[in-house]
């Protein structure tokens, strides 16, 4: 996932830089209805964070495994 975004967007903030490729759709909205549905978060929150974590493309913590994508449907 390193290198690329949530949605395939260009950034407003840095709009002279090429848009990231962007995960696969369907696996980003089951990950996000999962989320949402499961913790009974705001769907908008969940979609913030997560494109947070790949802008800074943050490192799982020691108590968090990283995510295999053959675990994903």
């Amino acid at each position: 996932m390193k290198g690329k975004s949530l949605f395939g967007r260009k950034c407003n903030a840095k709009k002279e830089q090429e848009a990231k490729e962007g995960l696969d759709p369907v696996r980003v909205k089951a990950v996000i209805g999962y989320t949402v549905a499961s913790l009974n978060a705001d769907p908008v929150t969940v979609k913030t964070s997560l494109s947070a974590m790949l802008a800074r493309e943050v490192a799982p913590t020691q108590s968090q495994e990283p995510l295999e994508m053959e675990h994903l449907p």
